[in-house]
């Protein structure tokens, strides 16, 4: 309904339709133009001039139906109505418009009538002026006449009085050297003369001008031969020579020469100051260079030459630039614009159009110039080169940006020359010879920066460091220590980066804005591409690969001379270009110079791989020379030893201890910059497993009480069967970039070595039971070091293996007695070890490399007190009320730090009391009882790991209990002493203690609340109750863990360490991630 009532002029959409109608009607385009169309033949089309009414309508009934048609009908009146008021409003409008115009043509014709009678009246006064001026005319004719002959005549005069009066005048202006203006009056007479010189009067004023005008050449010459005039005045004499007519080539060359005379004084000049000039020799300039941070600690003491110092001494470079364009150059271009003023830019007239004298003096010019500006480049190139520091690069590329842009001036003087070119030239040149200079210097402290490194390696450094004990404060030096190979390797890293950029800052300074050169096309695109990236960076870090490649082609069996440590640092430092620096140093290059690859370039790709390969070459090499260093330890210790005559074996050899503690150091030497690796899964029983010397076919065949002569051939046969069907172990594989595999290969070498030797040698019955004691011992430890534990299994076995083989009495040695020498020294090693580190700990120096290490007087290892403390201290654990309730009453628990020892003392005597007690009662306990891993039969062993798997006292699990509460509750509360020590020292505790005691609180908090995960672990399901766990759940853990609050004690730490709380955060993602696996 609303659509009815609307009008149709309110909807756009219909008006627009109509518009364009009318258009089409009167045969508009869209820019109000007539447009010819063609018309339309089809007698359907409304629209079209061959339009016919009938066949529409019979068109109409014949496709629509009867409301269709009225529809239609509806429509097309609407159109009509529509149509005719578009019609009616232009018809209107364009009224007004007539209406508008027909006014304004009747105002026009009446401001014509009006013009036409102003211009019929200017016409008749412009007629009336005509007649009047053509009557002044003809009256005032012949006085006009008279008046001009009369002019003629005076000025005919004035000429003749000019010509008498020459000789005169060239007389008075030579007496006045003026010159000039003697030439430029006999050139106005000279024409007069000549043309009338039959005539005697005139023939004697030219003969007078022509003797006066011979004395004013002659003085010129004698002038222009004199030289000492200036640039003006010898223009000035070559300009009047030319206009005297003399020889034009001539004139040339008395000008070149004398130029030449005053421009080769500028450059002895030059010369002269050149050769004064001493030669910085920045080689031999030895010079006090700090160490690049290699070292934490102190500085490098050493005297090493520092390839970036400036030259001393002498006049800067700039200064000679300066010098050289503002005497030569400025002179030179003053000569060129002289000459061509004088020769080649004059108008040529008459006979000297016909020598063509421009193009010889162009060509005499062309040659003196390129003749001395040769000269002056060869000195400019001199100094050049005697810039050999490239500590400050701003003045010698200020100066080649003067020398470049005064030469400019020079192209515009003279096109075509081509000394421009040969500047621009020596520019490039002198940039691409700083970028040698460069790279020359970065190589140089890149080695210097590795000897740093070697002495940091050779030479411990010496700490000192403040310790506070109870009973005030001291200064201690420490002992030597090892430098961190994660220090070094960051220091080196840190300081050759630095130092590339702060190269890359110095020739940053070629391509700066203001300089004239640098966005020339035939110097940036090529300096930037090739100069920098190529020249310098690409360089650089090959040279860097290529000399770190170099320290794997030692000779010798031990590596050379080239410390193993050297190698693994080098090789962690080209991955670390691999991964991450070479892209960082390309990027910032190519931000810096814009570089744009318009030639072909070193892809980074190419980079990274190379940098990987000598990575890789290194750490093999490092592989192989640790691998080698064991290796001769252990070749020695069995090629020096009479193993048919040796005695019974009692305990392990000191080189396999030896090869056990370098295999641990190299561990911790890889660790600082590699990461650990995937290891295979490793089984539980792999530190103690049952260590056959022989397979049980080979055991049972060839050690059969039957044994006879002829048993080797077949024990020979099997085990050859065996190793058929035996994994191959490829002995120089390829290290992978992670701890796991460097130490793999390290002791798949060592062991490899091994076997070797032992299939050399000949063994009696005890040598061979003393391979049996090391191998086991060997595979003790060495196991946890492989990917692949099976691997030394498999080499161990070897070893004994072969050893048997070689045997002349093959009678092995018991398992069980070998496991009680080699597990002897256990349970009394820990304990002693956890009275070290508490020792150490409260010791002024504070470090575990000392030696000897701190003793603790034997009156310090007991007191009545810590028994009483022990025995409450193990009920404290029951609940930490007590433990309130005790700091409640006022208990000095900072009386705990004087009490350390002692309690540690104690707490080890409970835990051999415990650890006897439960050895004891397991033998009434019933079989089901007892660990499987803790019955062997060997007492040793058996106390050690524990007999009986969960004892209890009636419904009381020791080990439930003893798993947790007493190590970590005491844990807390040895802290909590320690806090109370620091208050009652310092009178507040400091935020590191703080932070120490509540990030472990909330640990072992955390523990305590999700105790019931303990018992998926191996401890409870596994092993058995024995001293192992009693001396690590009751001395172990309380004491070793509390170890940072006791070394805050004792050394206050200002700022705060993240170890304090790191250890714990780890400790709990990997319990938490353990116990998922096990659920």
């Amino acid at each position: 309904m609303s659509s009815a009532t609307t009008p149709p002029d309110s909807d756009p959409s219909r008006r627009r339709q109509v518009h364009s109608m009318l258009k089409m009607y009167y045969g508009l385009n869209e820019e109000g133009k007539c447009t010819e169309q063609g018309e339309s033949l089809d007698p359907c089309d409304i629209n079209g001039p061959h339009f016919d009414p009938e066949i529409y309508l019979n068109k109409l009934r014949q496709e629509c139906s009867l409301g269709e048609l009225m529809d239609h009908e509806t429509c097309m009146v609407k159109q009509i109505r529509s149509l005719d008021s578009d019609m009616q409003t232009l018809v209107y409008e364009n009224y007004n418009k007539f209406i508008s115009a027909t006014d304004t043509i009747r105002k026009m014709k009446n401001d014509f009538k009006k013009m036409e009678d102003e211009m019929d009246c200017l016409s008749a006064n412009m007629t009336a002026i005509t007649e009047f001026s053509a009557r002044i005319s003809g009256t005032l004719q012949d006085q006009h006449t008279q008046i001009t002959k009369l002019s003629g005549v005076h000025t005919l005069l004035r000429k003749l009085q000019f010509l008498f009066e020459l000789p005169a005048r060239l007389n008075k202006c030579l007496e006045l050297q003026a010159y000039a203006q003697a030439v430029n009056a006999h050139r106005k007479a000279r024409c007069v003369l000549q043309q009338y010189s039959h005539m005697p009067s005139f023939r004697g004023i030219q003969d007078d001008c022509h003797v006066i005008m011979e004395q004013l050449a002659q003085q010129l010459r004698q002038k222009f031969r004199d030289g000492g005039s200036s640039a003006r005045d010898l223009s000035e004499c070559v300009e009047l020579l030319l206009q005297l007519d003399e020889p034009a080539e001539e004139l040339c060359d008395k000008f070149i020469s004398h130029a030449q005379s005053r421009l080769e004084a500028d450059l002895q000049g030059l010369e002269a100051e050149l050769k004064d000039s001493p030669v910085a020799d920045t080689s031999a300039a030895s010079t006090h260079k700090p160490s690049p941070g290699l070292n934490p600690v102190s500085p490098s003491k050493s005297s090493t030459s520092n390839p970036f110092l400036s030259p001393t001494g002498g006049t800067d470079i700039l200064e000679f630039i300066d010098r050289g364009c503002n005497e030569f150059v400025s002179s030179l271009c003053l000569v060129i614009a002289s000459y061509q003023e004088l020769f080649i830019n004059r108008p040529q007239d008459g006979e000297l159009a016909l020598k063509n004298i421009p193009e010889m003096a162009n060509g005499k010019l062309h040659v003196f110039v390129d003749t001395l500006a040769a000269r002056y480049f060869s000195l400019v190139e001199r100094r050049i080169q005697e810039e050999k520091g490239v500590g400050d690069n701003s003045l010698l590329v200020r100066a080649l940006d003067r020398f470049h842009r005064r030469l400019q001036a020079i192209t515009k003087l003279l096109p075509g020359s081509p000394v421009p070119s040969q500047g621009t030239e020596i520019v490039v040149r002198a940039a691409r010879e700083r970028i040698k200079q460069y790279l020359l210097a970065l190589q140089t402290f890149y080695h210097d920066s590795l000897t740093d490194v070697r002495q940091a390696l050779a030479a411990p450094r010496l700490t000192v460091g403040g310790a506070c004990t109870s009973g005030g404060g001291a200064l201690a030096a420490s002992k030597d220590a090892q430098p961190n190979l994660s220090e070094l390797l960051t220091s080196l890293s840190n300081f050759i980066l630095n130092q590339l950029k702060s190269v890359l800052a110095s020739v940053h300074l070629f391509t700066a804005k203001d300089i004239t050169f640098s966005n020339k096309p035939y110097f940036r695109g090529e300096f930037c591409s090739q100069g920098v990236r190529e020249g310098l960076v690409v360089s650089f870090i090959k040279f860097i690969c290529q000399s770190s490649r170099q320290y794997c082609e030692s000779a010798g069996d031990r590596g050379g001379s080239t410390p193993p440590a050297l190698l693994l640092l080098l090789s962690r430092l080209c991955l670390d270009y691999e991964t991450s620096t070479i892209s960082y140093i390309f990027t910032l290059t190519d931000e810096q110079f814009l570089v744009q690859h318009h030639t072909p370039v070193t892809p980074v790709t190419a980079l990274c791989a190379e940098a990987r390969e000598a990575a890789q070459k290194l750490l093999n090499h490092y592989v192989k020379v640790q691998g080698l260093i064991i290796s001769q330890m252990l070749r020695k210790s069995v090629e020096t030893r009479d193993w048919v005559n040796t005695i019974e074996p009692r305990n392990v050899r000191a080189v396999m201890k030896r090869v056990v503690e370098d295999t641990t150091s190299i561990d911790v030497q890889v660790g600082l910059l590699y990461e650990e690796g995937v290891r295979k899964a490793h089984s539980s029983d792999s530190s103690k497993r049952t260590f056959s010397v022989y397979s049980s076919s080979r055991q049972q065949i060839r050690y059969a009480p039957s044994y006879t002569p002829s048993a080797p051939m077949d024990t020979n046969l099997l085990s050859n069967i065996h190793k058929l069907f035996s994994e191959r172990i490829d002995i120089f594989s390829p290290v992978e970039f992670n701890k796991v595999s460097v130490l793999t290969g390290i002791i798949k070498i060592s062991l490899k070595t091994f076997l070797e030797c032992v299939r050399l040698r000949t063994f009696g019955r005890y040598g061979l039971q003393q391979i049996q004691v090391d191998c086991h011992y060997l595979q003790m430890y060495l196991w946890r070091f492989v990917s692949d534990e099976n691997l030394v299994h498999f080499l161990l076995d070897e070893i004994v293996g072969s050893a048997a083989h070689r045997c002349l009495d093959p009678s092995p040695m018991e398992q069980s007695v070998i496991e009680v020498i080699c597990a002897t020294c256990i349970p009394v090693f820990l304990p002693l070890t956890v009275l070290y580190l508490l020792s150490v700990c409260r010791s002024p120096a504070a470090s575990v490399l000392q030696w000897p290490p701190p003793l603790t007087p034997a009156a310090q290892l007991w007191d009545p007190l810590a028994v009483v403390l022990v025995a409450g201290f193990h009920s404290l654990c029951i609940t930490v009320a007590l433990l309130l309730l005790c700091l409640g009453l006022g208990m000095p628990l900072g009386y705990l730090f004087e009490l350390v020892l002692p309690l540690a003392v104690c707490a080890i005597a409970l835990s051999y009391l415990l650890s006897m007690y439960l050895y004891i009662r397991s033998f009434w306990a019933p079989k089901y009882a007892l660990s499987l891993g803790g019955n062997t039969g060997n007492p040793l062993y058996d106390f050690f790991i524990g007999r009986e798997l969960n004892p209890r006292i009636g419904d009381f699990d020791l080990k439930y209990f003893c798993e947790l509460r007493p190590g970590l509750i005491g844990w807390v509360v040895i802290n909590l002493g320690m806090l109370m020590k620091e208050v009652e020292l310092r009178g507040s505790p400091s935020l590191a203690m703080l932070l120490v005691n509540v990030f472990q609180l909330l640990y072992v908090t955390d523990a305590l609340w999700n105790e019931e995960a303990v018992l998926t672990t191996m401890d409870i399901v596994h092993d058995g109750f024995g001293f192992m766990l009693a001396f690590g759940d009751l001395a172990w853990v309380p004491f070793t863990y509390g170890l940072q609050a006791m070394f805050l004690v004792v050394h206050p730490q200002p700022e705060l360490d993240i170890i304090f709380f790191e250890g714990p955060t780890l400790r709990k993602i990997s319990s938490e991630e353990t116990q998922h696996t096990k659920v």
